[in-house]
């Protein structure tokens, strides 16, 4: 008991503790990055779980849905006379080999498509008007007929 004392309340001797067991202090390294690794998964695993639950709540919609939807409607991007996500499903919708996104644009473009098509909170209309333009770009592989005013400006 006593030696256990000395330990908490010496760093130093704390230090010659655990590299006196027999593990070398990188091994220690390693397991307590691994283990904040897992700590990490765990815990935004239980998010996913608790925003699924919440989400799944009669008249409830996930804080993502709604952020999402706020924006496009804020910005304007879901209006019917605004071209712009129509013209990026197009894009995305043509074969990879135009070349008209990089690989990782369409990785980026994927994500954005699919949180775009499950979100809750977003009209029909629009997701019928993305289905289309993604059409287009597929089966015609040309995306004129969209337009775009957006500015990064």
């Amino acid at each position: 008991m006593g030696a256990a004392a000395a330990v908490a309340v010496n760093p130093i001797l704390l230090q010659l503790a655990v590299i006196s067991n027999g593990r070398k202090r990188r091994e220690i390294g390693k397991e307590e990055a691994k283990q904040g690794h897992m700590d990490i998964k765990r815990r935004v695993k239980q998010l996913r779980v608790l925003e699924k639950f919440l989400s799944s709540m009669p008249g409830k919609f996930s804080q993502s849905d709604r952020l999402t939807a706020d924006y496009l409607r804020c910005s304007g991007l879901s209006k019917d006379d605004d071209h712009c996500l129509e013209l990026l499903v197009c894009t995305y919708g043509q074969p990879p080999s135009t070349g008209a996104l990089t690989g990782m644009e369409r990785d980026v473009v994927s994500i954005i498509l699919y949180n775009l098509m499950s979100n809750k909170m977003l009209s029909s209309s629009l997701k019928s008007r993305l289905r289309g333009a993604a059409k287009i770009g597929r089966d015609e592989n040309k995306c004129d007929q969209f337009s775009c005013s957006f500015s990064l400006e």
